[in-house]
């Protein structure tokens, strides 16, 4: 039965989305991350088994540290091994991952709870439509699923040293618990959860010190030989060290002393640690990352409250859940103890970042099982049972499941490839040759690129993998701020100043920053808002929302027509004189438009705006016909375009 859901896992995962990734003769992987981890994956592969430390195609101009190799080593190791070629082992990977998380969910769930949950929590994750099924899709050869998999493997391997009491357990379960770290580098999301667990059992009287001992003193022996060389995992190695020292020591402390020396602790690490510190704050982003979409609050729905994002994610699980988590409190152990604990901090990271709601799956997957059970297969007749777990529990996640599965990717379009591809062909070595993208870097040896482009910085892994030339800024945000404000810049010499400072010598802007007609009205429609709170700039400085009759519209100020992302797309960068297209608005308190008028030129709107300029302002209203004339930009030149022009690349002089 096992086998059963792990094959239909799997063809839940590789079949819908087949021909959105292998198209056009090339694999086209989804969104932004699994570029850089197939860019790092071929270069590990050029110099097996060592990993590089630093990459100079990631950031221009001085190159970033890498992450946590393990995703990127096992590809390459798998397409070394095997006649299959590298991109195709990235496409498949995360879907053989997502696949095999129901094993160590069953034997999770069947330790603690029985063999009815289990299956029934191996279904569910199998098919629960939410995060956890599209970080597992065919293609979207990212690190979260494996995050799951192994903290779902460390959870196992740690309920079987707590029940069994044997140290080859818990040295099972510091294995995992290292591949976990090796995985993320920001893998101390699950080592602070498990510190404060064992914390309150220690204070309860449990004899768990030596087994978690254990279990961090492995994992430490795994991760120290890569943390020592990767920054990013540096909180991490010391979470390892100090958790493992602090264990011991609580045991043999009086149980009441033992609460307060791990606040102690607390405090102590967020004095000595910076990086602690940071990251808890990145739970309550402000300003620029708050526009992220990731990290924003799970059941905030365009800043209101709303309890569809948890029905979509979950469906009937989002109800079956708590009642089994309930259920389940009734008999307490330490192994359910620590997956209560677990599962309440994913539950409130996901709350308060929807990034985090793939680890949130796997909880519910199994509390919902357990609601399941207790509530209908032992109290129905089994027949009567086996129909209302298939109507409430299965079904309802079946058609959501499929049309996830269908949905887009959000890789790279067509317009994108085009681009990226004449780039890498036709613009120069930023190394001085193409062999560089393959050797062995640590920041000691990394050379300085001649060059950049920019782009906006989820683009930037694109052009790290596809162009194999490092951009500006990128998806991990370094430098963000300065490509906000090239593209939101309303003068040609405040923004060559800016590409000066990132050597940025090509410029990509797309039709994602000016508003299209379909976008218009609606809020975050483009990339200019986003890009102006980063920038430090308040949005309403180029448009503002007013409403018409009931219906929402845009005014565009002047400013708008003015930035860089709008004149180098909708005007390629050139003059442009007002014709019927300067508007005098009058709008009220309440943002509601009272009146509006159209003038022939500018120059009559402007003189028409001056006479009473309290109740009249200048604007335009279409989001590519500037209201303003526009002096043509004499530092940029177009290089190319993709077909149809939605695309389009242009070189600084």
């Amino acid at each position: 039965m096992l086998g059963l859901i792990c094959a239909a896992a799997l063809g839940l995962r590789v079949i819908p989305p087949w021909g959105e990734v292998f198209r056009d003769g090339r694999v086209v992987f989804a969104e932004n991350d699994p570029w850089i981890h197939v860019r790092s994956a071929e270069n590990i592969a050029a110099h097996w088994p060592l990993p590089s430390w630093f990459d100079p195609y990631r950031l221009a101009p001085g190159g970033q540290w890498n992450h946590a190799p393990l995703m990127d080593v096992a590809i390459a190791a798998i397409a070394l091994a095997t006649p299959v070629p590298l991109e195709v082992v990235a496409a498949w990977f995360p879907a053989v991952c997502g696949a095999l998380v129901p094993i160590p969910l069953f034997f999770l769930t069947r330790r603690l709870f029985g063999t009815p949950e289990a299956l029934l929590a191996a279904m569910l994750i199998a098919i629960l439509p939410g995060s956890f099924l599209r970080r597992s899709l065919l293609g979207v050869a990212d690190h979260h699923v494996m995050e799951v998999l192994f903290a779902v493997m460390t959870l196992l391997f740690l309920a079987r040293a707590l029940e069994m009491g044997r140290d080859r357990e818990a040295v099972l379960a510091g294995l995992m618990l290292g591949l976990y770290q090796l995985s993320w580098a920001r893998g101390a999301f699950l080592l602070l959860i498990l510190i404060a667990w064992a914390m309150i059992e220690i204070a309860a009287g449990s004899r768990v010190a030596r087994l978690l001992a254990i279990a961090f003193g492995v994992a430490l022996l795994i991760t120290a030989p890569v943390a020592v060389h990767i920054p990013s995992m540096h909180l991490s190695g010391g979470l390892l060290l100090g958790g493992t020292a602090a264990f011991l020591v609580a045991e043999r402390m009086p149980r009441k002393a033992v609460l307060p020396f791990a606040a102690l602790l607390l405090g102590a690490a967020l004095l000595a640690s910076p990086d602690l510190l940071q990251q808890l704050r990145r739970f309550l982003p402000e300003g620029g990352p708050a526009t992220i979409g990731e990290v924003k609050p799970f059941l905030m729905v365009q800043d209101r409250l709303s309890l569809r994002p948890l029905w979509l994610e979950l469906t009937t699980a989002s109800l079956l859940a708590p009642i089994g988590f309930v259920l389940a409190a009734r008999e307490w152990t330490p192994a359910r103890r620590l997956l209560m604990v677990w599962s309440l901090a994913v539950t409130a990271a996901t709350m308060l970042q929807g990034r985090f709601a793939y680890y949130m799956a796997a909880a519910a997957a199994v509390f919902a099982a357990v609601g399941a059970v207790r509530l209908l297969w032992r109290e129905l007749h089994r027949a009567v049972a086996v129909a209302a777990v298939a109507a409430i529990v299965i079904y309802p996640n079946l058609f959501r499941a499929q049309a996830t599965a269908s949905g887009p990717l959000y890789g790279p379009p067509a317009a994108w490839l085009q681009v990226l591809d004449w780039i890498r062909v036709q613009t120069p070595e930023p190394f001085g040759s193409a062999e560089a993208y393959f050797e062995r870097f640590t920041n000691r040896n990394a050379p300085e690129a001649d060059y950049s482009i920019m782009a906006a910085s989820e683009y930037g892994w694109w052009i790290s993998r596809i162009a194999r030339r490092p951009p500006a800024t990128n998806p991990t945000h370094v430098a963000v701020r300065e490509a906000a404000a090239f593209y939101t810049a309303t003068t040609e010499e405040e923004a060559v100043a800016i590409l000066a400072a990132r050597k940025s010598r090509y410029v990509i802007v797309d039709r994602s920053f000016p508003m299209t007609i379909a976008g218009a009205g609606r809020i975050m429609s483009s990339q200019l808002e986003p890009m102006a709170i980063w920038a430090g700039k308040d949005p309403s400085r180029f448009y503002e929302l007013v409403w018409e009759n009931g219906r929402p519209l845009f005014l565009y100020h002047p400013d708008y027509y003015r930035t860089m992302g709008v004149r180098l797309f909708g005007y390629d960068g050139k003059a442009w004189t007002p014709a019927h297209s300067s508007w005098a608005v009058a709008v009220d308190g309440a943002k509601n438009l009272l009146e509006r008028r159209l003038f022939a030129t500018y120059e009559e709107a402007a003189a028409f705006v001056e006479r009473e300029p309290g109740r009249w302002r200048l604007v335009g209203l279409h989001p590519i016909q500037s209201s303003v004339p526009l002096e043509p930009l004499s530092r940029f030149s177009r290089v190319h375009a993709s077909d149809n022009h939605a695309v389009k690349l242009y070189v600084v002089k």
